[in-house]
């Protein structure tokens, strides 16, 4: 399987866990966005850094208290001319020149939308 496949099908195992580092970095070749994901001592954490970012946005519940996300989905977005899928609206145009892409969200008290052509999970064991 292909890193993004890997992410996508690690996806839906994520509901439960909390989003405790967020990072947004700029550089010459695009922007990256690392997600560290953790749930407790008992299951590992995980790090999803997003690279070539066609779309990103993120809400949050006001608050001091961490919630653990409710659902993560992420979809493999192949090159074509048709319309985005509903309820994502990228600022470029959908069409066969584009890579293929990653669409990356969560539901709860964060709202994570991300769409890269990139995406590499890392886990560290607890």
């Amino acid at each position: 399987m292909t890193n993004i496949e890997n992410v996508c099908a690690a996806a839906p195992h994520f509901g439960g866990y909390f989003i405790d580092r967020l990072a947004l970095v700029r550089g010459a070749e695009g922007d990256t966005l690392d997600v560290g994901l953790h749930w407790g001592p008992q299951k590992p954490d995980y790090y999803l850094s997003f690279e070539r970012l066609y779309y990103f946005s993120i809400s949050r519940f006001p608050g001091p208290d961490a919630e653990p996300l409710d659902k993560v989905e992420a979809t493999i977005l192949e090159p074509g001319d048709e319309p985005w899928p509903v309820g994502l609206s990228v600022n470029a145009r959908r069409s066969l020149s584009l890579p293929r892409l990653l669409w990356f969200r969560t539901e709860g008290p964060v709202r994570l939308v991300v769409v890269a052509a990139v995406a590499t999970m890392f886990t560290e064991n607890a």
